[in-house]
């Protein structure tokens, strides 16, 4: 579904589902849509740089937290490039691109690039926590091997596809519609639809993978005393990256599911567009603070000029 409104076309009473869905003129449109290419761009050069660099290096690729940094990339860069792709078309024809399909098409990659990317820290915590136990109780801790790993990425992208494909189903009490007129997302249209979003669609989505994460983190602190330095910066080092996807996120979240436009034009969706577009940069960004993720990037020949001053920015 694809209700085109525009924001001068609107009561000032008008429901607040209405003044989510309604856009703002069509030169602020192609101002977001121009800002978010160039985001997108930078977003998606990043996530693929660091996904080159770990596939090339054979002692990167062996190491099993490398592995899970691959699947939180690629949910990035299949955000980013989607992304990209729909901006340009939108700026192209001067108005949201392909209609309804597109419109799915849309809230389907948003969903499944968040959902990919915060349901994967689910799995490294677990992963950590099985690590801090065997060092906090002086046993031998053994990565798990690539089909483990490879399984359980498969598990949480199908998980991801299963989330952001609700928006096909028709008897379902939210309907993809563009925020703003600038972005399809899975949008609430009463307060009951609202509620269904908030409990239903978004608990499993966000807070349940935050509440298992919170936990293990918890878990994990009251053994720091036992743990050896090598343990310790990678628990730290996946805390940051949790908190990265948090703080680019949940912002975005406030802003477009919370916060209505009415009064605000523009702003309100282009900033927390904006900020979710950024994510998969400052994300790769902090992958290079890990010395072998870091040392495979430095040692790409072909992309050295590009990667030489994005290495002493993460440095």
């Amino acid at each position: 579904m694809l209700d085109q409104l525009e924001q001068s076309h609107l009561a000032w009473n008008a429901s607040r589902y209405d003044w989510m869905r309604a856009a703002p003129d069509r030169e602020a449109t192609l101002i977001a849509w121009s800002l978010w290419i160039l985001i997108s761009s930078v977003a998606a050069i990043a996530g693929l740089i660091i996904l080159i660099g770990i596939l090339s290096s054979s002692v990167a690729r062996r190491n099993t937290f490398n592995q899970y940094i691959i699947a939180l990339v690629l949910p990035d860069v299949f955000f980013s490039v989607s992304c990209l792709v729909t901006c340009v078309l939108n700026s192209l024809t001067s108005s949201y691109f392909g209609g309804a399909a597109w419109c799915s098409w849309q809230s389907f990659y948003v969903v499944f690039g968040f959902s990919g990317s915060i349901w994967m820290q689910v799995v490294i915590a677990s992963e950590i926590r099985a690590m801090v136990h065997a060092v906090h109780n002086e046993r031998f801790y053994t990565q798990p091997p690539l089909r483990k790993v490879l399984a359980q990425v498969a598990g949480v992208y199908a998980l991801s596809a299963f989330w952001a494909s609700w928006i096909f189903i028709p008897s379902l009490p939210i309907a993809e519609n563009a925020i703003g007129g600038l972005a399809c997302l899975p949008l609430a249209y009463s307060a009951e639809s609202e509620m269904f979003l908030w409990t239903v669609f978004l608990l499993p989505l966000l807070f349940v993978p935050l509440a298992i994460v919170g936990g293990f983190v918890l878990a994990s602190r009251s053994m720091h005393a036992s743990l050896d330095e090598k343990t310790l910066a990678l628990l730290s080092f996946f805390s940051a990256i949790l908190a990265v996807l948090l703080f680019m996120w949940l912002p975005t979240i406030g802003l477009i599911w919370l916060v209505e436009p009415r009064g605000l034009g523009l702003w309100v969706t282009i900033i927390g567009g904006g900020w979710s577009h950024l994510q998969g940069f400052v994300s790769a960004t902090l992958y290079l603070r890990k010395q072998d993720v870091r040392q495979a990037v430095a040692e790409l020949p072909a992309l050295r000029c590009v990667v030489r001053p994005w290495l002493r920015l993460a440095h």
